[in-house]
């Protein structure tokens, strides 16, 4: 990524910037009308497949049911994809970005199997100047070629244990807890070491 401003916001995509109960959800509700597998099943195997892999990988998570026509079950979930990923975008993402595009390098990072991470970011139609990052490292390793090229740095996410690791190999980033009330499936398991700085319910009540 290119740097234009010595101050940066990372912002990490699910459950942040993106919706994603909503995008289970819908998920659920195509496979039982396409696929007839109900959301039960469907959560068991997404379930299985996030202890073997640590992330959801496309492959594997259709691999699981068996079904025949795997083809078609990759290409409903890109068509799903495709077809919603704009109106998950939380509404005080895009507003938040604008505000501050002028001063900081805005950066989504995220944790996860790349294709599937790359079909949701690229269809969120975020804006042009924020650039991202797939990893399927820590994100404290991560912040390790990004954090000593500023002067300042915000992270944004929904996990404790990501702020924890990123704060403690890290403190000079200033960190967000962010616990959205329609989104925030982590919230109870709450930061072990007081690395949020700030606890947040959404990007609109963020002063930087």
């Amino acid at each position: 990524m290119e740097q234009k401003h010595n101050k940066l916001i990372v912002l990490d995509f699910d459950h942040t910037v993106f919706n994603t109960t909503k995008y289970v959800e819908k998920l659920k509700e195509v496979f039982k009308k396409e696929f007839d597998i109900d959301k039960e099943t469907f959560a068991k195997h997404r379930d299985l497949i996030k202890k073997c892999c640590v992330v959801i990988d496309f492959d594997k998570f259709i691999e699981s049911f068996s079904y025949e026509g795997d083809l078609d079950m990759h290409h409903t979930i890109e068509q799903t994809i495709r077809e919603n990923a704009r109106k998950w975008v939380f509404d005080d993402v895009i507003p938040f970005m604008e505000k501050y595009r002028d001063e900081y390098d805005i950066v989504v990072e995220t944790h996860g199997d790349k294709e599937q991470q790359e079909e949701k970011i690229t269809h969120s139609q975020l804006p042009h100047y924020v650039d991202w990052i797939i990893s399927t490292e820590g994100k404290d390793k991560v912040f390790d070629d990004l954090v000593e090229k500023y002067d300042e740095t915000h992270f944004f996410d929904d996990k404790a244990k990501n702020i924890d690791a990123v704060k403690q190999k890290h403190p000079k980033v200033t960190t967000y807890f962010v616990q959205r009330p329609e989104d925030k499936p982590y919230a109870d398991k709450t930061s072990k070491c007081n690395c949020d700085d700030f606890v947040v319910e959404g990007l609109e009540e963020v002063g930087l």
